[in-house]
């Protein structure tokens, strides 16, 4: 018998729910960074990267589904709603989950981008304190967001996972991400929905917040200084030239440390020749030429399989953005997770 059927990547990692919750496991900083980062990308996905915007209107720790690579992924769409543009809104009848919807859908059913804005603060505010906002602890006028707004800014260690605080190395680093991080939040919890700002701006404020922290964490004595001196070693031991070698790996180790002082976040521009679609699978045509070596299919190729599937010759098989997200989300996942274990090699580092 012929049925129809939504054929969906398993998660091994389960939920984020199970990974703030339960005793057996645990996140450290940065994976919860990463984890909010990508959410933080997919939420804007929806309300800005299509012509019409997608509201979620149920997120949750349940709903944050993560995979392998402990890359996340916004689920359950079940009760998501389509807008007329990013600052309309609409009204429902369905009731989303107490705690996490925002107070105007909960009393007249609107429906907003700044909706989702709400919940992803809440989620936020979990995330970094394990406290869920319907905890027993909250009630009689008491809430997470008022809990955290009368701690911050001088008892941020009162709230936040006291897990996240037990490394004394990292203890002030951590501390003033954690400050950031549950500020955006309370920005995000604004009672009124004009005064909470849009997922673009987070996303750009929670990779600040994340460069910052690995540069306090980086200091002077971080892994790649150690990295450093330990290529001084092997280099020596083994009679390589260690003055190109050593001026390399400054190199690396300056840029790094310069892109995260000046908060290199990157922002495309120049929409000169830019075309609007009717939606992400229409086709337009144009007499304007682009730039030479980027315009597919005469881009060069790579040994990259990323950049062989962006620029394969035939349009029906080059993958989407959303696909180019969630794969170049991973290579950056582990490189920093190989940087954290101090398993980046000399000869990793000298790849540039």
């Amino acid at each position: 018998m012929d049925f129809k059927a939504f054929v969906l990547e398993y998660m091994p990692n389960g939920n984020l729910d199970m990974w703030l919750h339960f005793d057996n496991r645990f996140l450290t900083l940065l994976q919860r960074l990463n984890i909010m980062i990508d959410m933080a990308a997919a939420l804007e996905y929806l309300h800005f990267g299509n012509a019409t915007p997608i509201v979620h209107c149920d997120l949750k720790p349940n709903n944050v589904l993560l995979d392998e690579d402990m890359v996340a992924h916004v689920a359950d769409f079940g009760i998501a709603k389509l807008l007329g543009d990013a600052d309309s809104v609409t009204q429902t009848m369905t009731l989303a989950t107490i705690g996490y919807m925002a107070p105007e859908y909960g009393l007249e059913g609107i429906v907003s981008t700044r909706g989702d804005v709400y919940s992803y603060g809440i989620l936020l505010m979990e995330t970094f304190t394990r406290k869920r906002p319907t905890d027993r602890m909250f009630s009689r006028g008491m809430s997470l967001k008022h809990w955290i707004e009368e701690s911050l800014p001088i008892s941020i260690t009162e709230v936040s996972d006291v897990d996240l605080l037990r490394n004394e190395n990292a203890y002030v680093a951590t501390k003033d991400c954690l400050s950031s991080v549950l500020g955006l939040a309370l920005v995000c919890c604004a009672d009124l929905p004009e005064q909470r700002i849009n997922m673009t701006d987070i996303l750009v404020r929670l990779h600040k917040v994340k460069l910052k922290f690995l540069r306090d964490v980086e200091g002077g004595d971080g892994i790649l200084s150690q990295t450093m001196t330990l290529a001084t070693i092997v280099i020596w031991h083994q009679r390589i030239n260690m003055a190109d070698v050593l001026v390399r790996l400054h190199k690396v180790k300056l840029k790094f440390l310069q892109d995260v002082e000046e908060d290199m976040v990157a922002h495309v521009a120049d929409f000169g020749i830019a075309k609007l679609l009717g939606d992400g699978n229409s086709l337009s045509q144009t007499m304007t030429l682009t730039t030479i070596g980027y315009m597919a299919p005469d881009c060069l190729s790579s040994i990259l399989e990323l950049t062989l599937d962006i620029s394969a010759h035939l349009l029906e098989e080059r993958i989407n953005m959303a696909d180019v997200l969630v794969r170049l989300h991973k290579v950056k996942l582990k490189f920093l997770q190989d940087v954290e274990e101090g398993n980046v090699s000399v000869n990793k580092l000298m790849m540039v």
